[in-house]
């Protein structure tokens, strides 16, 4: 699942602090129209609106106030 990610991230140019909310953002779009995670990766390859959709709910995620103090709290968490 990780590559699929990956992928994604690199397919719609988002950088460190907006991939980390791809799990995330896959697992809880994917709950609210009941379709797993895997299901999710799949249809946003071939759909182009649903994965722009995607993109942009993790951008605001990313970009939010607090968003951006977990992206700290993460950078933080690894120099120890």
């Amino acid at each position: 699942m990780e590559r699929e990610f990956y992928e994604f991230a690199i397919r719609f140019d988002l950088g460190p602090n907006e991939a980390l909310w791809i799990p995330a953002v896959f697992d809880r779009c994917g709950a609210k129209v009941e379709m797993s995670r895997q299901d999710l990766v799949q249809e946003a390859k071939s759909n182009l609106k649903l994965a722009q959709y995607l993109v942009d709910v993790i951008k605001r995620l990313a970009g939010s106030e607090e968003g951006i103090e977990l992206y700290q709290e993460f950078l933080a968490e690894r120099e120890v």
